[in-house]
């Protein structure tokens, strides 16, 4: 898991309502208010960025590199530049590991 993620953040679902999500575990809790995700982070210092990270890292894997958040810019969007960099590097190293050239 990357470094910078709180140990709680919230995300609005697809239906608009506020979900919890903790590092390291897939998918979320259900959270019982009528605050947004924006207001709840807001309240307890978790920037956007960091949201998207822990949203990305929920749903895909905390290895992903979306779930860093410095992939992240402070608005919460992508850094697209920054992760395809990221996953070419990864894609470059698994092939090189698995023809045998070298491990990273």
């Amino acid at each position: 898991m990357f470094k910078g993620l709180p140990e709680i953040a919230y995300h609005d679902n697809m239906f608009g309502k506020a979900v919890a999500l903790k590092p390291g575990v897939n998918g979320y809790f259900e959270v019982i208010t009528d605050k947004c995700a924006n207001e709840l982070n807001d309240a307890i210092g978790v920037t956007k960025a960091q949201a998207e990270a822990m949203f990305i890292g929920s749903l895909f894997s905390w290895d992903a590199p979306g779930a860093n958040p410095e992939m992240c810019d402070k608005n919460g969007k992508l850094k697209k530049e920054r992760l395809i960099k990221t996953c070419l590097q990864r894609i470059i190293c698994l092939v090189t590991y698995y023809s045998g050239r070298a491990a990273c």
